[in-house]
């Protein structure tokens, strides 16, 4: 496509590794859902937030409980303004025109704030930071996933990474075929990449290990990099002449 085989090699070597990381993904997702882990995350940042005796108030309000799918697991996700409205119902007093608290954590918020929506708003946006941090800790949590979910996928097929190079460089039709079918795709997930085509009876060995840390980046990082790729083609670097003059 691009007029190099080897930049052709890796555009498509990456949108490999794309689909590989978003079937394992999949994989993990389920895994993770199973268990209620952005759940037992966000259980977690309340607790860190208001501590525990308050923050299980705050979650077994029926407000909070609504939100469970099931009665034993927490909400995976809260709406920041819904729990500040909690909170301020459940530990903000409002007497004589003064906002007050006895929590040492909102005492600040209600200080600084003329009214109730700016206490609500206030802890909305605290909440926000917090789970922010939160979000990237379950971003590591889901790379060290991916990574240990790689391991059987790339052992048991099996998955290499430098097989894979040399099949995409030496095979330019199936190349082709994988650039061509990535320039309309949106995103990672809609199969561009037949990934049985790609399996060799192999040892374990530096490729399987390559392609497990490949496969543990990610998906979007694989997809994005392919795509930056894409754009390199020469033959989409410009706008097409509009006329063509003879003889120059």
């Amino acid at each position: 496509m691009f007029g190099s085989a080897f930049l052709d090699t890796i555009s498509a070597v990456c949108l490999t590794f794309a689909a590989a990381s978003a079937a394992c993904s999949a994989i993990l997702e389920s895994i993770f859902s199973l268990i209620g882990l952005r759940g037992l995350f966000l259980k977690k940042t309340v607790h860190a937030m208001f501590g525990k005796p308050d923050a299980d108030k705050i979650l077994q309000h029926p407000a909070i409980q609504a939100l469970c799918t099931r009665k034993w697991r927490s909400p995976s996700y809260i709406d920041p303004v819904l729990l500040a409205r909690v909170v301020y119902a459940l530990f903000v007093t409002n007497n004589n025109g003064v906002l007050d608290s006895n929590r040492a954590a909102l005492k600040p918020l209600c200080t600084t704030a003329n009214s109730p929506s700016g206490v609500v708003t206030q802890i909305a946006d605290w909440f926000n930071a917090c789970t922010d941090r939160t979000s990237g800790l379950y971003r590591r949590w889901s790379q060290f996933g991916l990574f240990v979910i790689a391991i059987p996928v790339c052992y048991f097929l099996p998955l290499d990474a430098i097989a894979v190079a040399k099949s995409l460089y030496l095979n330019s039709a199936f190349r082709e075929q994988i650039l061509t079918r990535a320039a309309t795709a949106k995103d990672a997930t809609t199969g561009l990449v037949d990934l049985t085509k790609l399996v060799y009876p192999a040892k374990f060995g530096l490729g399987e290990i390559l392609a497990m840390l490949a496969i543990s980046l990610g998906a979007p990082f694989w997809f994005d990099l392919a795509k930056n790729l894409l754009r390199l083609n020469p033959r989409q670097s410009g706008p097409a002449p509009d006329t063509v003059i003879s003889g120059q």
